[in-house]
């Protein structure tokens, strides 16, 4: 009897602890959806990051540490160019690996991005990245973000990765 009731405890411990973890995914990938709204709001976006965010350029020149220094520098200039239709933005998120452990994630992928200017032209990149985030007060935070361009377009033939956002 006890073995049948330890059993039944253990099952509903990893259903419990299976659906913790659907739920943080789905967190995580939310955390992605806000930079692809034709609306981007840079209040949302920034509550993302903590305080103490280090952000790696995407040329790998520099590091960005600091919320305000980080929105003022990357993410106000990308939202006032979507937000004014001086340009619109679209893309795919690749993400190769996620691990979740505890309060603890970190991603891992390619993001395929289209820009459209206001003649029309269009151009596209794959840049390679990297989010640690840690989860605080039930709310995932970004706390390091790295990211660099010049990966090229093929990189995405045959890829296995989840696409978070498309």
């Amino acid at each position: 009897m006890h073995k049948a009731i330890l059993k039944v405890v253990l099952a509903l411990s990893i259903l419990a602890a299976g659906d913790a973890l659907a739920g943080d995914d789905e967190a995580l990938n939310d955390l992605y959806r806000q930079f692809f709204e034709e609306e981007v709001n840079v209040a949302e976006i920034a509550e993302t990051y903590r305080d103490d965010i280090i952000h790696v350029g995407r040329q790998n020149t520099h590091l960005v540490i600091g919320k305000p220094f980080f929105i003022e520098t990357n993410i106000e200039p990308f939202a006032e160019m979507i937000n004014s239709g001086q340009l619109s933005f679209d893309g795919t998120a690749y993400v190769v690996r996620r691990i979740i452990s505890g309060d603890m994630a970190n991603d891992v992928g390619y993001l395929h991005s289209t820009v459209t200017l206001p003649d029309g032209s269009v151009g596209e990149q794959v840049q390679k990245f990297a989010w640690v985030f840690i989860k605080e007060d039930g709310a995932w935070k970004v706390i390091t973000d790295f990211d660099a361009t010049g990966a090229p377009l093929h990189v995405l033939e045959g890829l296995e990765a989840e696409i978070v956002i498309n």
